[in-house]
């Protein structure tokens, strides 16, 4: 197996053990993605952002979606009463979802993911929208799953439910969410969002990570290069190798008419780019030896084959699926009889 590729199957596992738990080329200021949230912390290693209001502008979403989310918040009593008490229209009024993921513990298992404990992870989580936080506190205190207490001046609501890692929430300011696995973590984003001291800002290397995302994505996850990469890389030196010239990475969804999934690698410089590209053309063509004849996976495989194409700018790699409205179609179609029909295709059907 070759460096680039025994490197990228181990980064590649911690990226998926991280989602499971929850120098980039200069470009036009207007094919940036919006920025980075300025409430993401300093010590922000992985950061996912999930943007709803694109999604539900999207062709597909409204196709396909729309109707049946409407459908089910509205027979969920629970949510309607919550809506009603704090004035926030879930579907409307809630614009975006990030998530900053600032430690990450040493000496993961790969092979038993199971072990990590989820509290040696610290994660902070920023909801923003179009909501008054007087009424949403007021709401959020009728409540019995929370407990409260006082921090600056705000109300940290307390997840009750799970004693040996409650949640910890505050509503910081009108359209403002905040909401950690740890306390210390909250009172240093609420700190900061009072400005003592002034938040200093993500790292640059994840900043160019994250303005190298194309605008109008409904879903992204940017990460840069961190010690637990390299514990995983020492014992090998393919992996070790690939670490080296590794700077950071980007996943991003653009939902619009079609499906648009880009995985993007930074690497030192352009040399670098170029063996990491071989690497996604290595992997799209162990696609293609997967059996395509098979009833049941071979037509998904080629559907996803035929949307596959890698790219390179500079010093970034990259691999893109796209799928547009037939394929989805097909994926889904084909998936229903593998399942035997139990599950219905969203949506409206031409």
């Amino acid at each position: 197996m070759s460096p680039c590729r025994s490197g990228m199957v181990k980064i590649s596992l911690a990226i998926a053990l991280l989602i499971g738990l929850g120098p980039g080329l200069a470009r036009p200021r207007s094919a940036y993605a919006e920025e980075a949230d300025k409430l993401l912390p300093a010590e922000t290693l992985v950061a996912i952002h999930f943007n709803l209001q694109q999604l539900q502008k999207s062709k597909l979403f409204k196709k396909y979606l729309s109707e049946q989310i409407t459908e089910a918040l509205r027979n969920n009593e629970e949510v309607q009463k919550f809506q009603e008490q704090s004035g926030i229209d879930v579907l409307k009024d809630i614009h975006s979802i990030s998530m900053a993921i600032t430690k990450i513990p040493q000496g993961i298992n790969l092979n038993n993911p199971a072990a990590v404990d989820p509290k040696d992870f610290e994660l902070l989580m920023i909801v923003r929208g179009d909501f008054s936080k007087d009424r949403v506190v007021k709401a959020l205190k009728d409540l019995e799953a929370f407990d409260t207490r006082k921090y600056q001046g705000h109300v940290i609501f307390v997840n009750k439910e799970s004693e040996e890692q409650p949640g910890y929430l505050c509503v910081a300011d009108d359209g403002v969410i905040l909401a950690s696995n740890h306390v210390s973590r909250l009172h240093k984003s609420l700190d900061g969002l009072n400005g003592t001291p002034k938040p200093k800002g993500i790292s640059s290397d994840l900043k160019a990570v994250i303005e190298a995302i194309p605008q109008g994505q409904a879903l992204w996850f940017a990460m840069t290069k961190f010690q637990l990469l390299k514990d995983l890389a020492q014992n090998d030196p393919n992996a070790a190798d690939f670490v080296d010239k590794f700077v950071g990475a980007s996943l991003s969804i653009a939902v619009t008419d079609k499906v648009t999934a880009s995985l993007r690698a930074h690497a030192t410089d352009a040399d670098a780019a170029r063996e990491f590209r071989a690497g996604f053309e290595k992997l799209r063509a162990m696609l293609a030896l997967l059996p395509l004849g098979d009833p049941n996976v071979g037509p998904i495989i080629q559907e996803i084959i035929n949307g596959l194409k890698t790219g390179q700018k500079g010093a970034i790699a990259s691999l893109e699926l796209e799928l547009n409205e037939d394929a989805l179609k097909n994926i889904v179609e084909q998936i229903q009889r593998m399942l035997g029909g139990a599950v219905p295709f969203p949506g409206k059907v031409d």
